[in-house]
């Protein structure tokens, strides 16, 4: 289990979070969803871990992965060996190790009047330090897709989000169908992308814990 987080309310943030979502009545509720948020983060990265860990056990590990509709559609099949597959495990170990053995420190902020659809943000290289914006306990996202918006902020301790323009200018990489063409596109590029990381997760954890198995399109539509 990930170790009680502790949480800080800015400038109002609760109010603005019991607008999005009236179920949170006071910040011990708040806090304990950010507590359970943090622990199933901590299980979905160890599910995705183990996909990948499986393949590595395969005799032909790179064949194993491009056949993996999961795998290849976040990560891409192109440039891929076994090298590559250790890597994108070895992320995921990076966050999972943190969120069981760090203390997080997590700030609840306004929502940034310029950016009204921001979930979080962790724009030092801290391992256990990110904030979260009301937008992000929006009613429309429930307890996997928050725990997943986790992971993405503790990838930012290392990783950059993949941008349209050159190097980090330009507008970051978000949503599904842009996703994939990045893995399809600049598939090293997806993976060391945090986006990637979110999407693949979620897709894993809904395909082994949900029994529909991987058939995309029963699951493409919940992921968000």
């Amino acid at each position: 289990m990930a170790k009680v987080p502790k949480v800080t309310f800015k400038n109002g943030s609760h109010k603005e979070i019991r607008k999005r979502n009236s179920s949170y009545h006071t910040k011990t509720q708040v806090v304990l969803d950010i507590n359970n948020d943090l622990d199933l983060a901590q299980q979905m990265t160890d599910r995705g871990m183990k996909r990948l860990a499986h393949w590595l056990n395969h005799d032909k590990p790179a064949k194993g992965f491009k056949k993996d509709p999961i795998a290849s559609l976040w990560f891409g099949t192109d440039q891929v060996s076994a090298t590559q597959i250790k890597k994108i495990r070895n992320r995921l170990r990076g966050v999972r190790e943190r969120l069981k053995k760090k203390k997080m420190r997590v700030t609840c902020k306004k929502q940034p009047k310029n950016n009204t659809k921001l979930r979080g943000r962790n724009v030092q290289p801290f391992a256990n330090s990110f904030s979260l914006f009301p937008f992000h306990f929006d009613k429309r996202y429930k307890m996997t897709h928050r725990a997943a918006l986790i992971v993405h902020e503790l990838f930012h301790k290392r990783w950059f989000d993949a941008t349209e323009g050159f190097l980090f200018f330009g507008n970051p990489i978000y949503g599904k169908k842009k996703i994939e063409k990045l893995a399809r596109d600049k598939p090293k590029k997806a993976r060391q992308n945090p986006q990637n990381y979110y999407f693949f997760i979620q897709h894993v954890w809904a395909a082994e814990i949900t029994n529909v198995g991987d058939k995309w399109s029963k699951i493409y539509k919940k992921l968000i």
